[in-house]
């Protein structure tokens, strides 16, 4: 029962209309049976055929074989039905230009109703199909509930480009109907279920996503805050967040806060974050949260944007719990990192979600690379591509294209890695997103150090402090100050700025009371002192940072804080 024309015909040349009408008119009473099949589809099915034809199962027989025998459409094998198909799509058009267009709108009105009716299951599994019908029958407000449904449908089984086309016919659809409540709520269903397939497809920052949720809202209001005030407020939230702008990330998370508190709905489906969270994210906080924490996803935002919300937000979660930065001050999720990626990563595969195996492929990959395991953070980066290729997920691959390209160099010496990493960072600039570009950025300024090219990390350096203290992207503050003495002494060994950087640095982290973070500062600060011949304050500063983890041993951080600690200790 598939639709596999669409039913507006193409221009048929005079000459072959001409014939193939002269073929159709010799058919006699069974040429408006086979124009009853055109509007039915390229193929189509007896028992449907027969419950929207008005004669007897005996006439229906005698006309069908007469269009066989014709060469006008031939049966068609099936398992489980009785179908026959349309010798040539253009035998199709030509059926179905020959009726009147009001013929063809009762016609189509038939067919959809009857398979609401009595063919639920065509129903269930083919939205799209009921919502052709019921759209070339101008019964408008039901085509556009059927294609609200087949976006959902779409993506849930990730079909994201898919579903991004079903609700933007849906919205073009509520154009053309009269102003009404009624009208206002499906368009606000359809919006939300596009939300999340713009967000997936386009990036959190793409102007399409703001332009929709900015609609959103204003239905909202008009239906006086309904439940999904919230998703859409959140949906707002994202986008500012991303693109770094201060005031309205921060009204928006008031205004979340606000609708929770005083409407007491529980947003179900939406994304695992509190109204409190989402304003706190707007300080400059120093305690770094885990990287997805600072970009929302898609799958896990508000409802019917993606699979079920439930499964992949337990995905995210548990791939979150994975990540070092999730619990920075201890590090007992980090012990040892090989044990815990591979339960998300499974259970993605699991669930065929290819949207959710990116996403879990770029968080496994952030763990591993952030307890320097440049070997399983290179793997996991070029999977994270290949789906994000396979898929078309710009965003998730962007990211695994800067991570492969710092794998890249840091392991083989391939300097042209520092050009994968621009060019994964330029997609941040070509979706004009900010957040969280301090962390990505970081990557570039590592990988500037390694080279030993001093003044260009110094540089970036700079810059990104500035930016981060002046908009939301705080979140990697501290990060930042780390570097910049390392980058400073490749320059200038003796510069006197570099103990106070030292210096500031650690005390940032500290103050963030993430306790693994700070060690390596400290590390990198006795390094320094020892080199000075300043031991003896460089054992001072190391022995309570390490006595402060009690877990962890064999990570490389540690042991290396371990065994400069002990060089120290015995000079």
């Amino acid at each position: 029962m598939e639709l596999s024309q669409p039913f507006a015909s193409p221009e048929i040349p005079v000459t072959l209309q001409d014939s193939l009408t002269a073929r159709l008119d010799r058919m006699g009473a069974a040429k408006e049976l086979l124009q009853l099949a055109s509007a039915v589809g390229r193929r189509f099915v007896y028992e449907l055929l027969a419950a929207v034809a008005a004669v007897d199962e005996a006439t229906l027989r005698e006309r069908l074989q007469r269009l066989v025998n014709g060469e006008l459409i031939y049966r068609e094998p099936t398992p489980r039905h009785e179908a026959f198909k349309f010798k040539h799509a253009l035998i199709q058009d030509t059926a179905y230009s020959s009726m009147l267009k009001s013929t063809r709108r009762s016609i189509h009105e038939k067919i959809a109703r009857v398979i609401e009716e009595r063919f639920t299951e065509t129903a269930d599994l083919q939205p799209e199909l009921l919502a052709r019908h019921f759209e070339e029958a101008q019964i408008l407000d039901r085509a556009v509930d059927y294609l609200t449904i087949a976006g959902q449908r779409a993506m849930q089984r990730s079909a994201l480009a898919e579903g991004l086309r079903h609700h933007t016919r849906a919205l073009e659809l509520l154009e053309l109907m009269p102003p009404s409540i009624d009208r206002d709520r499906r368009e606000l269903s359809a919006r939300l279920g596009m939300g999340g397939a713009l967000i997936a497809t386009r990036g959190y920052a793409a102007l399409d996503v703001e332009k929709n949720y900015a609609r959103a809202r204003e239905l909202c209001q008009t239906l006086r805050d309904p439940p999904e005030t919230f998703p859409v407020l959140y949906g707002l939230w994202v986008f500012n967040l991303a693109r770094s702008h201060r005031a309205p990330t921060l009204a928006h998370a008031e205004q979340l806060l606000a609708f929770v508190e005083r409407t007491k709905i529980p947003a179900q489906g939406s994304p695992p974050i509190s109204p409190t969270a989402a304003r706190s994210s707007t300080s400059a906080s120093s305690k770094r949260p885990s990287p997805p924490s600072t970009a929302p996803s898609p799958a896990t935002g508000p409802p019917s944007t993606g699979r079920s919300s439930a499964s992949t937000a337990t995905i995210t979660a548990s791939s979150r719990r994975s990540t070092p930065t999730g619990s920075c001050s201890s590090p007992a999720s980090l012990t040892p990192p090989s044990a815990r990626p591979a339960r998300p990563s499974r259970c993605a595969e699991r669930l065929n979600d290819p949207l959710a195996l990116a996403m879990v492929l770029v968080l496994t990959m952030l763990l591993y690379r952030d307890v320097l395991d440049a070997e399983s953070a290179l793997d996991l980066a070029e999977r994270a591509i290949r789906i994000s290729e396979e898929n078309s997920f710009p965003f998730w691959g962007s990211n695994g294209h800067i991570c492969r390209g710092w794998a890249r160099l840091v392991l083989r010496g391939e300097r042209d890695g520092i050009d994968e990493i621009r060019a994964g960072l330029s997609f941040f600039d070509l979706i004009e997103q900010k957040l969280p570009l301090t962390y990505w950025s970081g990557y570039l300024v590592e990988s500037l150090l390694h080279t030993g090219a001093a003044a260009e990390g110094l540089d970036l350096v700079d810059r990104c402090i500035a930016w981060a203290e002046a908009n939301v992207d705080a979140f990697y503050l501290p990060d930042l100050y780390r570097p910049k003495p390392r980058l400073l002494l490749l320059s200038a060994p003796d510069s006197p700025e570099a103990e106070p950087l030292f210096r500031r640095g650690l005390a940032r982290r500290r103050s963030s009371g993430a306790d693994f973070l700070a060690l390596r500062c400290a590390a990198d600060y006795a390094e320094w002192l020892s080199a000075q011949g300043r031991t003896a304050e460089a054992r001072d500063l190391l022995a309570p940072a390490c006595a402060r983890l009690k877990e962890g041993a064999g990570m490389r951080d540690i042991t290396r804080a371990m065994a400069l600690l002990g060089q120290v200790s015995a000079e």
